[in-house]
Formats: structure tokens, sequence, C-alpha cells
């Protein structure tokens, strides 16, 4: 029987459902990324309120994903995996809702608008390159029930090629902190650095869901 085939075989009506699901929950992160990275977020504006909306509703997708599974939606061998993914996605938008937490602090307690600049085009920049992952691993499930095995790798090194770059951006971020700290607070200074490497989070995890998805298909053949 050709992969394909055993892929048609096992992903059945429910678990087409929980990929629907998976791009649904993306989505959500995107559109977090989308409010984090706007001008006006650089001046608090009501983002972490808007972000924390979009987190709720992930929780609620997350809990309809385990009732599916719960029911028996995913054959077995499939199951760890899928439950594993379901909880990456979810850490994935908790982590730019913490990410939102950390820079409305930074915004509201900083007495220096440019280290709040800089941060916030990180985060920009960053939150781009995460988008695109996002796309990606978005694109990967559609592919994963369409069967197109050869588009979904392609999809992978490109996730894996962001990674590599939002982890060089990540370093160069650091370098900028660190030769800026006598300028800043230490409340400044800890804040961008937590904001830099969550930032970098968000990205690796996105990374493992690709890693875990390719996982997937490789036991399903």
């Amino acid at each position: 029987m050709r992969i394909l085939d055993k892929i048609l075989n096992i992903i059945r009506g429910q678990e087409k459902i929980i990929f629907d699901k998976f791009r649904e929950h993306l989505s959500l992160s995107m559109k977090a990324l989308e409010i984090l990275t706007a001008p006006e977020c650089r001046l608090g504006n009501q983002c972490l309120k808007k972000i924390a909306e979009l987190e709720k509703r992930g929780d609620e997708i997350s809990r309809e994903i385990s009732e599916l599974l719960s029911r028996g939606a995913v054959t077995a061998h499939a199951l760890n995996i899928i439950e594993i993914m379901a909880n990456k996605i979810d850490d994935v938008l908790d982590e730019i809702y913490v990410l939102s937490k950390e820079f409305e602090r930074l915004v509201r307690y900083s007495r220096n608008r440019d280290i709040v600049a800089k941060v916030h085009m990180y985060i920009t920049e960053a939150g781009r390159k995460a988008s695109q992952a996002i796309k990606n691993l978005q694109d990967i499930y559609t592919t994963v029930i369409n069967g197109s095995l050869s588009e979904s790798r392609s999809r992978m090194i490109e996730i894996e090629r962001i990674e590599e770059e939002v982890d060089e951006m990540k370093e160069r971020m650091l370098d900028n902190i660190y030769s800026y700290a006598d300028n800043m607070s230490l409340v400044e200074f800890h804040s961008a650095v937590s904001i830099t490497y969550m930032m970098d989070t968000v990205v690796d995890k996105l990374r493992d869901l690709a890693e875990l998805t390719l996982l997937l298909l490789i036991s399903i053949s």
C-alpha cells in the first residue's frame, strides 16, 4: 500500500477535524503576533487585553481537541504524537500571551522610550518570522490531509530555516542589550532579556511542531 493510501486510511473524518482545529488555533497565534507587532502596541494601547481574549479562545479550542481525543477520534498509534502536538500548539499562544504581558510591563515602567522602541523592533522583526513559520505549519496540516508529502517536507525545511534566522536575531539582540546595559535600569534589562528569549522560544516551539508532524508521518508510513 502506498504511503498516501496509509495516510488517508488513518486520517479519518474526526482526525481531519482535529487538524482543522490545529489550524484554527494557530490562526489565533498569528493574530496575536499581528497585534503585538503593530506600531500602536509600543504605546500600550490595549494590546494585552486583545491578546488575552485570543488566549481564552485558544484554551476553548484546546478543550475541544481534548474532548475529540477522549472520544477516540484518533487511531491508537497516532494518539500520543497528536496529544503532544495539541499541547505544543497551545504553548505557542500561551508564550505569546506571556510575552505580551512582559512587554506591557516594560511599556508601563520604563522611563527610556528608546529601550521600548528597540525591544519592540526586535519583537516586530522576529514576530514576522514567527508568522511565516505559522503559515508554513498551517500549510503542512493542509497537505497532510491532501497527502502531498513532498510539499510538507519543503515547508518543514523552511520552518527550520526561519528558526535558525530567529536564533541569530536573538543573539544579535542580546549583544545589543548587554552593550546598552549601562543606560538601562535593572528592571528594563531583565525585561528586555526575557522578551528576547521568549520570542525565540515561540519559534522553537513551531519548529518542534514541524518535527512532530514529520514524526507522525513516519509513524504512519
